[in-house]
């Protein structure tokens, strides 16, 4: 199969935790919802439509820790301006979770060669339709080419496999991981998949072109990752080797 590899960093990154609220806190590894909302901008399609392109029936994806993980926390005052930006009255300061100087490396593959080769050649020349970013408007992403390879699906044997990616726990068997006690893990529950609920006749697209409010997320994953980005030992039937990579796993 063809796997397109690119890398995505910034200064920081806020993939917001779907059980926060008040004090919104991050995933320290984009989802691959963002994953996929990042590569429907760099593509141009609309909010309406990218989920659709992106099933996990026809997209693969698998990501990389490049950098340590390093969290910080800031204030942010937040203003009400439903009354219009000259008659702001309210303001909420809200404590933000950041990853600080993250990047990642992404491992993409698509059942369709043409929005594949459209891809590589925006990320090639960073003809972007918009810019993407990490989680946040304001957190702009330099997304840079790695490669395009030709990567293989391989059996196990029912032997340990080193994997550089993060892990989704579903796909282990048995044992799942093994433990390396000089090494620092971490884990969480993750959205793999979310689409538009075309059954809901109440909800409109909004006009603003915001984020569709009759989004829904259907599958839930536990993915680890070890990070300061040492691979991660599993108990897998299968896995992709990437030749000048290693061993990956989509989510």
């Amino acid at each position: 199969m063809k796997i397109l590899i690119f890398d995505i960093s910034g200064e920081f990154a806020h993939f917001r935790k779907f059980n926060t609220t008040s004090s919104p806190l991050t995933y320290t590894i984009p989802t691959r919802t963002a994953i996929t909302g990042l590569l429907g901008a760099i593509l141009g399609i609309g909010r309406e439509e990218f989920y659709g392109h992106f099933l996990k029936e026809k997209a693969s994806v698998a990501i990389q820790v490049l950098n340590p993980i390093r969290k910080q926390g800031y204030g942010f005052n937040l203003i009400n301006t439903k009354e219009g930006m000259y008659r702001i009255k309210n303001r909420t300061q809200v404590r933000f979770e950041f990853v600080a100087d993250p990047a990642y490396r992404v491992f993409f593959s698509h059942s369709d060669p043409e929005l594949m080769n459209n891809l590589k050649e925006r990320i090639e020349k960073k003809n972007f339709t918009f810019q993407p970013y990490l989680g946040l408007a304001q957190l702009t992403s330099d997304v840079t080419f790695t490669g395009f390879v030709d990567a293989t699906l391989e059996r196990s044997g029912g032997n340990p496999v080193d994997v550089i990616s993060a892990v989704n726990l579903n796909l282990c068997s048995g044992k799942k991981i093994e433990i390396d006690p000089d090494l620092k893990y971490t884990s969480a529950i993750m959205p793999m998949e979310m689409v538009i609920d075309s059954d809901d006749p109440t909800v409109k697209p909004p006009a603003d072109g915001s984020l569709p409010k009759n989004r829904k997320t259907t599958e839930y994953a536990e993915v680890i990752y070890e990070t300061s980005g040492s691979t991660v030992k599993v108990m897998v039937d299968s896995f992709i080797n990437v030749p000048g990579h290693g061993n990956i796993l989509f989510l």
